[in-house]
C-alpha cells in the first residue's frame, strides 16, 4: 500500500472552509471509487494550501486513468474554482497491508473484510491478492458505494465482536443487525457475479461464522480456506 500527498493551492481571497468542504468531496468520490483505503482522509491546512495523504492501493491509484466521472468533475471544479492545478505525489509505502493482485484474470472472487482493515474487500480467488476496485465493473451510480458501505458496516460489527471478546460486560450484537449486513453482503456478491461473470462467495466473519485460519504459526491469506 502506498501513501500519496495530494495538495491543492488556495487563493487568499477564497473562503478557506468553503474549499475544505469541497476538497473532502473530493476525497469522499476518491473512497467511493476504490482509489484510497479506508481511514486517513484527514485534510491538513499548510499556509494556503489543503493538503492530505490517504493509502492508495497501488502507486498510480490517483492517476486519471482510474477516475471515474464523479472524481473529474470534483477535480475539475476545484481546479476552476482554486484557478490552480491539483498535485499528487508518493511519498512512501506501508507495508504492513497485503499486495494487490497482478492475475490478468481471475477464475473466482472472494468478499471479506475485516476490523481495522484498510484493504480493497475484493479477493482473488487465484492468487489470493486484493483486487483494487477500480479495476472491477462499478456497481452503482458510477462508484462502488455498495461494496464499500458493506465493508465498513463488516469492520464496525467485526470490532465491536473483537472488543465484547476480551470485555463481558459489552452487550452482544444483535442478531438481526449480523443478518443484515450478511444479507447485504450476499446482494454485493450476486451484483458483482454478474458484472464480472466471475463466481463472487461471502467470506463470513460475523457472529459464528469461521475465520480465516492458522497453521503452523502461518497465517493463511484471506479466504484461502474456502477456495481449497
Amino acid at each position: 500500500m502506498y501513501v500519496q500527498e495530494i495538495t491543492l493551492q488556495i487563493s487568499p481571497d477564497l473562503d478557506m472552509d468553503l474549499m475544505l468542504d469541497e476538497f473532502n468531496w473530493l476525497m469522499s468520490n476518491f473512497h467511493k471509487n476504490g482509489q484510497v483505503a479506508n481511514g486517513g482522509h484527514t485534510q491538513l491546512i499548510v499556509g494556503q494550501k489543503i493538503v492530505s495523504m490517504p493509502f492508495t492501493p497501488e502507486k498510480d491509484s490517483l492517476d486519471a486513468k482510474n477516475h471515474n466521472s464523479h472524481v473529474v468533475k470534483q477535480i475539475e471544479r476545484l481546479e476552476t474554482l482554486c484557478q490552480s492545478k491539483l498535485q499528487i505525489r508518493t511519498i512512501g509505502t506501508d507495508g504492513t497491508h497485503a499486495e494487490v493482485c497482478n492475475c490478468a484474470s481471475s477464475s473466482s472472487h472472494l468478499l471479506g473484510a475485516f476490523c481495522f482493515s484498510r484493504d480493497s474487500a475484493v479477493i482473488c480467488g487465484d492468487c489470493r491478492l486484493l483486487i483494487p476496485l477500480y479495476r472491477l465493473p462499478k456497481t452503482e451510480d458510477d462508484s462502488y458505494l455498495s461494496i464499500i458501505n458493506w465493508q465498513l458496516s463488516t469492520m464496525v460489527l467485526d470490532g465491536f465482536e473483537t472488543i465484547n471478546l476480551k470485555n463481558n460486560g459489552v452487550p452482544n450484537i444483535s442478531k438481526s443487525h449480523l443478518n443484515a449486513v450478511d444479507k447485504l453482503g450476499f446482494e454485493v456478491c450476486e451484483r458483482l457475479e454478474k458484472l464480472t461473470g466471475v463466481k463472487t462467495r461471502l467470506l463470513q466473519t460475523l457472529g459464528n461464522a469461521k475465520l480465516p485460519s492458522f497453521k503452523n504459526g502461518n497465517r493463511k491469506k484471506p479466504g484461502e480456506e474456502l477456495f481449497m
